[in-house]
Order: structure tokens, then sequence, then C-alpha cells
């Protein structure tokens, strides 16, 4: 059990250390050029305008603006924020270029 709290605790400081070395995204600059992991369906890649693959970056989305949001879903906060979001969304589906 020792061993196993011991290997949790370097696991922790071995992840921390990896993120400390991350740098916010300031307002205005681009999003990292990383590699995501692609729509499982053929609809998702199609409203991307992704061709089939396992990954793709943004980049690759053939759109003048993507907008990316991390939500938590465990998160009340970020729940209340999925209405405005819908909507905009919505607003974007009626009408592309709004």
């Amino acid at each position: 059990m020792k061993r196993l709290l011991i290997l949790f605790f370097l696991l922790g400081l071995a992840l921390a250390a990896n993120g400390a070395h991350a740098t916010p995204i300031d307002l205005g600059e681009r999003f990292p050029d990383l590699p995501l992991e692609a729509p499982r369906t053929p609809q998702a890649r199609h409203y991307l305008g992704l061709p089939e693959g396992a990954s793709f970056r943004l980049g690759d989305i053939p759109a003048e603006v993507v907008l990316v949001e991390v939500l938590n879903v465990l998160c009340p906060h970020c729940q209340k924020q999925t209405g405005p979001y819908n909507q905009l969304f919505r607003r974007i589906e009626d009408d592309p270029q709004t």
C-alpha cells in the first residue's frame, strides 16, 4: 500500500512538473496547432469539413473563425454557459454569415 501511495505521489509530481512549463494563451493569441482526435461520425467530420482520419488540427477546418471553448461537465458555472453557447450555435446554423 505504501508503495502504491508513493507511486501516485511521484506520478502527480511528474504531471505537475509537465504542466508548470505550459504557457497560458493570452487574449488574441492563436490556439496552439495541436493534433486533436477526429470526430467519430461522418456527419460530425462533414460538419467541420474534415476528411476521414484519426486526428486533425484546428487549421484543417475550412472556416474563417473557429471558436474553442473548454467546459467541465461537472462545473455548475460551465453548465450555465451551455445555454448561450447553444443559442450561438443555432444562430450560426440559421445564418452561417452571422
